[in-house]
């Protein structure tokens, strides 16, 4: 289970992760990312799929809300619809090509996310 996104506030922007316990290395690889941004560490909930009727133990963390997180929001969501920017391609760069390389075929299957455009430019800041 994944739960990913940028959240619009009264005025800035915060990002939210989730990520299910199986997955943990991975959520606390890209916790590190964002860590200078938080005011809490990493919790770990129960969530019950209403689908299937089981509960998963899953990691959450946000951010704080802050300026930077308000502009990826304004690119990638209108109208609280997510939207590819009009930019994209002079949003790609050399760095970001090898991150889309790495996530797609090169992390082993236990790291593998549905990963999210916004995630992949807030590595390209970093």
């Amino acid at each position: 289970m994944e739960r990913i996104g940028l959240e619009k506030q009264k005025i800035n922007a915060r990002f939210r992760f989730e990520q299910s316990d199986t997955r943990k290395e991975f959520f606390f690889y890209l916790f590190e990312f964002f860590a200078p941004y938080c005011k809490n560490s990493p919790k770990l909930r129960e969530r019950l799929d209403k689908r299937t009727n089981k509960v998963y133990n899953t990691w959450h963390f946000t951010t704080l809300s802050v300026p930077l997180f308000t502009e990826y929001h304004d690119l990638f969501y209108k109208n609280k619809i997510k939207v590819v920017p009009v930019n994209i391609v002079d949003l790609i760069t050399p760095r970001l090509i090898t991150l889309l390389i790495f996530a797609i075929f090169l992390l082993p299957n236990k790291f593998k996310v549905g990963f999210s455009w916004p995630v992949l430019w807030f590595y390209e800041w970093w």
